[in-house]
């Protein structure tokens, strides 16, 4: 389970990071329930805290559990202009999807990482991460793919494809019993969830 968000009703971790106040939404939708659901946002609060924190109260659509997330918002807060800037970085996203699929490789890359810069963009777009992970593999960079592939199992850790190709990156680096493990955590959430594409919410 992602240590950087809440499990449940009122238990607090360290804040997850963003750059602007659309990820949150975006992040909170990728997120998946242990039973398979999605979650619905069903309150929002501010906390003055330091660095300034939004605290996302959260109910799975099926099966009613409750879970919290509370993001980091230091990076904007109080700055109008920043506000709207996932509008770039979602850009950036689709146009790195196209150039992968084309084959554009060198050029997905440079997008993928304006992507998930810590600054400008979202370091825990977890699909941005697996996708650049996925294209280290495919450049025959493994120690990069796994470096990426490992965050994005962090953050969305009952995704199945995303323990597929962790598992990839694994086997190339010799890891053989790591690679085993997450091959049966995939093949786990795969019995739970059924076969997923990956795609991604953004």
């Amino acid at each position: 389970m992602d240590d950087e968000a809440n499990t449940d009703l009122g238990t607090l971790q360290r804040p997850i990071k963003v750059n602007s106040p659309e990820f949150e939404y975006v992040y909170v939708a990728n997120q998946r329930c242990p039973c398979g659901g999605d979650y619905t946002i069903v309150r929002q609060a501010l906390m003055l805290t330091t660095p300034p924190s939004d605290r996302l109260e959260c109910r799975c659509q099926q099966c009613d559990r409750e879970r919290v997330f509370v993001f980091d918002i230091g990076s904007f807060f109080g700055q109008s202009e920043k506000y709207g800037r996932f509008a770039k970085t979602d850009r950036h996203f689709h146009e790195a999807l196209l150039q992968l699929k084309i084959g554009q490789l060198t050029q997905a890359e440079e997008r993928f990482l304006r992507v998930i810069d810590p600054d400008e963009g979202e370091p825990n777009f977890a699909w941005a991460l697996f996708y650049l992970g996925s294209l280290y593999l495919e450049l025959e960079r493994p120690a990069e793919a796994y470096e990426y592939l490992s965050r994005a199992v962090d953050i969305q850790p009952l995704d199945a494809p995303l323990h597929q190709m962790l598992a990839f990156a694994c086997r190339l680096l010799g890891r053989e019993k790591e690679a085993r493990q997450q091959l049966a955590i995939m093949l786990e959430l795969e019995r739970r969830f059924g076969v997923s594409d990956a795609e991604g919410e953004a």
